[in-house]
C-alpha cells in the first residue's frame, strides 16, 4: 500500500467515530454558526479602536437579512513598556487589548451569550516621533484584527448554545 493510500485509509478510520455521533461542523452549510453569524447586527463604533474592530467584524459577520441578535462590546487597551535600554529609554511596547461582549437577542433583549477575548500586539518606539506613532497605529490595527478573529472564533464555537 503506498504512503498516500495509507494516509487516506488512516484518516478515513479516524473519521468513522465522528460519522456515527452526529458530528457536524459549526460553520458548515447546516451548522448553527452559518445562520447565526449572518443575523448579527454590530453595535456602532464610537472611537478609533472600535471603528477598526467593527470593520474587521463586518468582514467576518456579513449579515444579509433582518438581524435577530446584536453584538454589544466594550474595548479596553493598555500599553506597557516592553524593551528598555540602560539609559531608561523605551524602545518597544506591548499593546494589550480586551473585548468584553454580549450577544443580545433583539426579540426580547435577553443576553444570549457573553464573554471576553484578549490578545496583544507589539511595536517599536524609535527616536522619530512620526514613525513611533505610525508603528503604534499599526499595532492597534493588528490588535483589532486579532481580537475580531478571536471573537468570531468564540461565536462560531458557541453558536449551537445561543443561536435559535
Amino acid at each position: 500500500m503506498s504512503l498516500s493510500n495509507r494516509r487516506a485509509f488512516l484518516l478515513g478510520l479516524a473519521a468513522l467515530p465522528l460519522a456515527g455521533c452526529g458530528y457536524q461542523p459549526a460553520h458548515g452549510t447546516r451548522g448553527a454558526a452559518s445562520a447565526a453569524l449572518g443575523n448579527i447586527r454590530i453595535q456602532d463604533p464610537t472611537d478609533e479602536a472600535a471603528f477598526e474592530l467593527v470593520e474587521q467584524l463586518e468582514r467576518r459577520l456579513s449579515g444579509e437579512g433582518n438581524p435577530t441578535h446584536e453584538l454589544r462590546y466594550t474595548i479596553s487597551t493598555n500599553r506597557r513598556r516592553l524593551a528598555v535600554t540602560e539609559e531608561e529609554i523605551t524602545t518597544g511596547y506591548n499593546l494589550n487589548g480586551r473585548v468584553d461582549f454580549q450577544i443580545v437577542d433583539l426579540r426580547d433583549q435577553s443576553i444570549a451569550t457573553q464573554g471576553s477575548v484578549s490578545n496583544f500586539s507589539t511595536y517599536s518606539a524609535t527616536a522619530n516621533t512620526v514613525a513611533a506613532r505610525a508603528s503604534e497605529r499599526d499595532a492597534r490595527r493588528r490588535l483589532m484584527v486579532m481580537l475580531a478573529d478571536d471573537l468570531t472564533a468564540r461565536l462560531i464555537a458557541t453558536a449551537g448554545t445561543w443561536a435559535t
